[in-house]
């Protein structure tokens, strides 16, 4: 039986917890040249409840809290009417993965956000796996990581 994604979690006990997995591109079979190292940065959640601490957002039309502040890494995300952001997004909890390489992360991927700036030294995309919107994000490791994450 074919799968459109090859996972392996594997759980790491490091202030917290940690969770890596392996995704292989939806028309391939696990193949280790193509594996992209994932690591869970956060998880978004959409609300139409004004949460403590929101931002705005004004190019996304989104009022968001910052997950580097939440014990559970949970950033509750409230679109305003007319936000460009595709419907899954503002409908669907998301799961946010830290990549080593976006463009090889995004190959093969239905992607639904192309790469964009998400601030300093970040850049950003969203693709859908298993019926569920799933951000990427690439951190350039030359630039100093701001205090928080909004």
């Amino acid at each position: 039986m074919k799968q459109r994604i090859i996972k392996y979690i594997f759980l790491t006990v490091v202030l917290g917890f940690s969770i890596m997995s392996f995704a292989a591109d939806k028309n391939s079979n696990l193949n280790k040249s193509k594996l992209i190292m994932r690591t869970i940065n956060h998880f978004g959640i959409p609300t139409t409840t004004p949460q403590a601490g929101e931002v705005y957002i004004d190019g996304l039309k989104v009022h968001l809290t910052d997950f580097s502040k939440s014990a559970n890494k949970i950033e509750f995300l409230r679109f305003e009417e007319g936000s460009w952001m595709p419907k899954i997004i503002q409908e669907v909890a998301h799961i946010a993965y830290e990549v080593p390489n976006l463009e090889a992360a995004l190959e093969g991927k239905e992607v639904i956000v192309q790469p964009m700036e998400g601030g300093p030294g970040l850049k950003i995309a969203f693709i859908v796996e298993e019926g569920i919107p799933v951000e990427l994000m690439c951190f350039d490791k030359t630039v100093a990581a701001p205090a928080s994450a909004y």
